[in-house]
């Protein structure tokens, strides 16, 4: 009988320990998995996707994600000019036709 005894103690001995490492196991990933909505969070609010059509030399910038129209202008650069002065707190991507993206720093004088 003190043997039964013995190996049920060593059991729950086990399972204690099994169960605290899950547990262990389980904040961390929580933390990890929040920690990384965060970011993405963040990341929504600080970036625009963005998609450019030129169409008879007039090139026009439409949002990415609601195809609103963003801006135009004559030029690549004057147009990247009044989107930032537009939205002077985002940095752009440009959405590739094949899924790809490039991301662009825009640095306009008057523009944070």
């Amino acid at each position: 009988m003190s043997i039964l005894f013995n190996l049920l103690v060593v059991y729950a001995v086990i399972c204690t320990v099994a169960t605290t490492l899950f547990l262990f196991g389980l904040a961390k990933h929580l933390r990890r998995e929040l920690g990384t909505k965060e970011t993405v969070e963040k990341l929504k609010t600080s970036i625009k996707l963005v998609y450019i059509e030129k169409v008879d030399n007039i090139c026009y910038m439409y949002d990415g994600l609601t195809h609103n129209f963003i801006t135009q202008a004559d030029t690549e650069e004057q147009m990247w000019t009044n989107a930032k002065l537009r939205f002077p707190d985002k940095e752009f991507i440009i959405r590739g036709d094949s899924g790809n993206a490039t991301v662009v720093s825009v640095n306009v004088k008057g523009a944070q």
